[in-house]
């Protein structure tokens, strides 16, 4: 056999090694997250069947987007009998300890290996809805589905959950306005890339697709970069990890595409293009000194994260859909800011949740979580909105669509502190185009701004222009 021939056996065995050894690291991972799954399952189950409905083990991780640990009660807005399906087990909750047999006050809930239970075959309409989506309630299921039985009329009446019954109408209702929703509700997650919509029609085999919205392709690297705050958060409360005095930032663009299936709205397809900038604030600075501070005296636990998202969807010409700003604490708040695109931080929310905490007259504690917005507006969401603005001047370039990013207008506070600082944060960054020399680009305090209202201003534009002055001509 050649000397070339031997090379080319050894390339092609060591590349069979290789590929053995990454299919063996993949396979390893796999195992150890499914393993983290089933863990953290058991200790939610175990929660949910010990009468401790209302808790979460989310409270204190940082990392996790439901750190507020309230999210699974929104069920009892709608059934008095809630339940799921995942691996081996359907549970059932009961907190009027009526519906199901043997419960109390202390256990007001009931987990079933339904693989090899007797109680399915006893109460087929009770679970013949789960018979879908792949779940045929006699093999274990490798996902989560939920029921909800809608709370009637009658039962709305002794209730002491809520008063409140919904109807199929009402229901109708409320996914559509999902389905709304859907772009937003997924913008900032981590993990969610598709959100579908079905209805089960009476009599049918199988639920039919009503609405869809979705990430469009998904790759490693958009998880990768929807994952940042998992990661760098949990690189934040590492043990023995020193002091950072650099703010991490990362920029990526997100596609999504929604689509209507049935019903009056059908056929109607959208696409919306988001340009989305994030930053984590540096660990050896004001707001890592703050966030230390919570810690020690409020036993809060905060993340100097923030990130902001801007709709670049365009036909070419003109701005396609002009978005009204919204504060988000990684899902979409109630709250309105007046700007032209999305804030999303580590924000501390108001007692309501539909705002972030804001006041100048409180103290203590109070005063803390309104120094930490504060902090954070100035310090990480300002830097973000400025990479933003530098990344959203080189993708689109002088145009009506980059210049509609730019905040105009009235704010009120603590949005216009984040307006000002984010003027001072541009100050040095090329984000404003002047015609000299070509065409280029340069920073607010190089700039020359034009007086539109000079009687001659054209002529004295082209003059200042021939002469090389950077002359800007702003159309905010």
């Amino acid at each position: 056999m050649s000397k070339s021939a031997l090379k080319n056996a050894e390339k092609a065995r060591r590349y069979k090694i290789k590929k053995k050894m990454r299919k063996a690291a993949e396979k390893e991972k796999r195992h150890e997250e499914s393993k983290r799954k089933r863990k953290e399952w058991k200790e939610k189950l175990a929660l949910m069947t010990e009468g401790r409905i209302g808790d979460s083990k989310k409270r204190g991780q940082a990392w996790k987007t439901g750190r507020f640990g309230v999210g699974f009660n929104f069920m009892y807005h709608l059934s008095d009998l809630p339940s799921f399906v995942s691996g081996k087990y359907v549970v059932l909750f009961d907190p009027h300890c009526k519906f199901l047999p043997r419960v109390c006050a202390a256990k007001p809930g009931k987990r079933i290996g339904f693989v090899s239970s007797s109680a399915l075959q006893r109460h087929k309409d009770q679970f013949a809805p789960y018979i879908a989506f792949g779940c045929d309630m006699q093999n274990p299921y490798d996902g989560t589905l939920f029921r909800f039985p809608l709370r009637s009329v009658q039962q709305a009446e002794d209730s002491r959950l809520s008063r409140q019954s919904y109807t199929e109408d009402d229901m109708s209702s409320l996914l559509y306005e999902l389905y709304l929703e859907a772009v937003p509700a997924m913008l900032f997650l981590k993990n969610i890339e598709v959100i579908e919509i079905y209805d089960w029609q009476e009599g049918a085999s199988d639920p039919s697709r009503v609405y869809s919205c979705q990430v469009q392709s998904v790759s490693a690297e958009i998880r990768w970069h929807r994952q940042a705050f998992a990661r760098l958060s949990m690189a934040q409360v590492a043990p023995n990890k020193g002091s950072s005095p650099v703010p991490n930032h990362d920029i990526f663009g997100l596609d999504f595409t929604s689509e209507v299936y049935s019903g009056v709205h059908k056929g109607i397809r959208r696409s919306e293009s988001f340009l989305i900038s994030q930053c984590m604030g540096a660990t050896a600075s004001r707001i890592g000194a703050l966030a230390q501070n919570a810690a020690k005296d409020y036993d809060l636990h905060l993340v100097p994260w923030a990130s902001i998202a801007a709709n670049v969807s365009s036909d070419g010409t003109k701005v396609q859909n002009a978005m009204e700003g919204r504060a988000f604490c990684f899902l979409p708040l109630p709250a309105k800011t007046g700007l032209p695109v999305h804030v999303n931080g580590y924000f501390e929310l108001s007692s309501n949740r539909r705002d972030i905490w804001y006041g100048q007259d409180m103290d203590r504690g109070g005063k803390l979580r309104s120094d930490w917005n504060v902090c954070l507006l100035e310090d990480v969401v300002a830097s973000a909105f400025a990479q933003l603005l530098l990344e959203a001047s080189r993708r689109l370039g002088h145009s009506s669509l980059y210049y509609s990013l730019w905040p105009t207008g009235n704010f009120s506070e603590p949005w216009l502190t984040l307006v000002r600082r984010l003027f001072s944060s541009v100050a040095e960054l090329p984000v404003l185009h002047t015609p000299t020399g070509g065409g280029k680009w340069v920073s607010p305090v190089q700039a020359l701004y034009h007086d539109e209202e000079f009687s001659d201003a054209e002529n004295l534009a082209k003059a200042l222009v021939a002469e090389g002055l950077p002359l800007v001509r702003v159309s905010f």
